[in-house]
């Protein structure tokens, strides 16, 4: 039997559709919420057999996500979704590059303290070999 890693994730913009598409067909992974700003928005991607939201404190607060991944951008509300998840014993994925600028140590200290992982990564020149 195999473990499944429970994931939520916050942001369905390039970004978001582009982890999720990486993910779905992962069977050590279920992505169990995706939290979107307008859930009435047309997608050229079909994510009807997701749980969309939006409202995305409900990953910070759902105990059966085991990770949450903030690919929506900006300070707000990301800031403070992601400062309740680590809280919460979430591990937290990020590209947020401005996230960790303005609050990155913060941030570690927070997740340090509830024993998790703040994981981020900005590819800048990522393309070139």
């Amino acid at each position: 039997m195999t473990t499944r890693t429970t994931i939520g994730i916050f942001g369905l913009g390039t970004v978001g559709t582009g982890v999720v598409e990486l993910l779905r067909d992962m069977e050590q992974f279920e992505i169990r919420t995706i939290a979107v700003r307008d859930l009435g928005r047309a997608r050229d991607t079909d994510f009807s057999n997701f749980e969309l939201t939006d409202d995305p404190f409900r990953i910070a607060d759902d105990p059966e996500i085991d990770i949450l991944v903030e690919v929506a951008g900006g300070i707000d509300p990301a800031y403070q979704v992601v400062k309740r998840a680590l809280s919460s014993g979430k591990h937290v994925v990020t590209a947020n590059k401005e996230l960790i600028a303005r609050h990155g140590p913060e941030i570690f200290d927070l997740a340090n303290r509830h024993h998790v992982a703040i994981l981020f990564e900005a590819a800048v020149g990522g393309g070139i070999p």
